[in-house]
C-alpha cells in the first residue's frame, strides 16, 4: 500500500535543474510553499496551482521567493482577493486566475510590467484598478464571464492583439480604447450596449468583431474605417438595416 506524502525533503531546495513545479496534493503543496519561502530557489519559472480549492495566497508568495516566477496558473479555486504583495512577482508573463471568486485585482496590478497574457474569466469582477491600463506590455486580455460595467478611463494597452470582454454588464467604452491600435480580435457580445461605441473606428487594425447579443439599434458610418475585418458579428441586436458603409468591407467573410 503506497502511503501518503505530505512533507518535502529538504534537499530537493538544493537541486539546481528544478525549473518546473507540479503538486497535486494539497498538504504536500503547503509544505512546499513554507520550505521554498526559506529555501528559496531563483530558477522556478513556471507553477500550476490549479484545482486546489485555496481560498487566499499566502503572504510569503512574493516576488522575494519566486523571483524569475514567469507562469502562474491559480484557476479553479475558491480565491476572493490577491494580496498587494501578490504584484511583486515583477517577472509574471502569464497569468491565469479563471474561476475564482475575485471581486477585485489589487491596485498594484500595474506592476507587472511584463504582463503578456492575463487570464481572469469566470470572477466576480465588478471593475478593474485604473492601473491595469498601464501595462503596456499585454498582449492577451480575457475578462469575459463578470460583472463588469466599465473598463478603466485610461487604456494604454498599444501592444493588445486580442481582448475578450463578452458576457458582462458592459455600457460603453472609453474614450481611450482607441489607443488600443494593434487590437485584431475584440469580443464584446452578451452585454449591455445599446449603440454601437464608435471609438471603435480608431481600431484599424481590427480582423474580428463580435457585439451579438446586446441592445444596439444601427451601425454608424464609422464601421467603414474598419477595412480589415473579416469577421463582424451584430445578431441579435435591434439592428433592422445596414450602412452604405459596410461595402469598404471588401475583406468581410462573415457576417452575422
Amino acid at each position: 500500500k503506497t502511503k501518503k506524502t505530505t512533507f518535502v525533503p529538504f534537499w530537493l531546495f538544493f537541486n539546481s535543474f528544478m525549473s518546473k513545479i507540479y503538486v497535486s496534493d494539497e498538504d504536500l503543496l503547503k509544505d512546499w510553499l513554507i520550505k521554498y519561502s526559506i529555501f528559496y530557489h531563483d530558477q522556478i519559472k513556471v507553477l500550476d496551482l490549479s484545482l486546489f480549492g485555496f481560498m487566499e495566497i499566502p503572504n510569503f508568495f512574493t516576488g522575494f521567493c519566486f523571483p524569475y516566477l514567469s507562469i502562474l496558473d491559480l484557476s479553479n479555486n475558491k480565491i476572493e482577493e490577491l494580496p498587494d504583495s501578490f504584484c511583486s512577482l515583477i517577472s509574471l508573463n502569464n497569468l491565469i486566475l479563471s474561476k475564482n471568486q475575485l471581486k477585485c485585482l489589487p491596485n498594484l496590478i500595474g506592476q507587472l510590467s511584463k504582463l503578456t497574457s492575463l487570464i481572469v474569466d469566470r470572477n466576480d469582477l465588478k471593475e478593474l484598478p485604473d492601473s491595469l491600463g498601464s501595462i503596456n506590455s499585454l498582449q492577451f486580455l480575457d475578462i469575459q464571464f463578470n460583472k463588469l460595467k466599465n473598463l478603466p478611463l485610461i487604456l494604454n494597452l498599444t501592444n493588445l492583439i486580442e481582448f475578450s470582454c463578452s458576457n458582462n454588464l458592459m455600457e460603453s467604452l472609453p474614450l481611450s480604447f482607441g489607443n488600443l491600435s494593434n487590437l485584431q480580435i475584440f469580443a464584446l457580445n452578451n452585454n449591455k450596449m445599446t449603440e454601437f461605441p464608435n471609438i471603435i473606428g480608431m481600431n484599424t487594425e481590427l480582423l474580428v468583431l463580435n457585439l451579438s447579443n446586446n441592445q444596439i439599434p444601427s451601425l454608424p458610418p464609422v464601421i467603414g474605417n474598419l477595412t480589415k475585418l473579416t469577421d463582424l458579428e451584430i445578431n441579435n441586436n435591434n439592428i433592422n438595416s445596414l450602412p452604405n458603409n459596410i461595402k469598404k468591407l471588401k475583406k468581410l467573410k462573415i457576417l452575422l
